[in-house]
């Protein structure tokens, strides 16, 4: 089994032991090691980030983990923790991103199954057969009061607020 393998292997079963162990035989110039990719273009950040372990995404930054690489879903390990509703990770992985990666890594944390959201009516008190509507309306309110003026607003209003930085 390769190194890289064995390590997102210890970082799946949480073994803290091995991956640092792993960690502790890569050289120390170990970014390409640390950053190579699985068939789906995940880095073990990317699985560590995903399970919610910030001492593995911590561990794993210090030896070189490139937190802006993208699978071939054009997911960071920012969006993979915000998406499964982990705040240790994604408050850890913030300070990386661009701004508009953190807008739609709020709104994925707000709409994460165990993501923070403000209180709201109970799902099951709801009178549309769906609670995702509301969630979602719910999410969006969030993380544009995490995020203020720089939310994006529409496609359109990204695009006009990029050229008028590029000025």
């Amino acid at each position: 089994m390769s190194p890289r393998a064995s390590l997102v292997e210890a970082i799946c079963l949480g073994d803290e032991e091995a991956v640092l162990e792993l960690l502790l035989e890569l050289p120390v110039e170990a970014g390409g090691e640390v950053n190579s990719l699985d068939a789906e273009g995940r880095t073990p950040l990317m699985y560590a980030a995903a399970a919610g372990r910030v001492d593995f995404v911590e561990a794993l930054l210090e030896v070189g983990a490139d937190p802006s690489i993208q699978d071939r879903l054009d997911e960071t390990a920012l969006l993979k923790a915000a998406a499964a509703g982990h705040t240790n990770v994604y408050t850890r992985l913030l300070r990386y991103a661009k701004a508009e990666e953190k807008a739609f890594a709020a709104t994925l944390l707000a709409a994460a199954p165990h993501g923070p959201l403000p209180p709201g009516p109970r799902e099951d008190s709801l009178e549309s057969s769906s609670p995702w509507p509301d969630r979602l309306a719910r999410a969006g309110a969030y993380a544009a009061d995490l995020l203020g003026d720089s939310a994006p607003q529409s496609r359109l209003a990204r695009v006009l607020r990029s050229r008028k930085l590029k000025r």
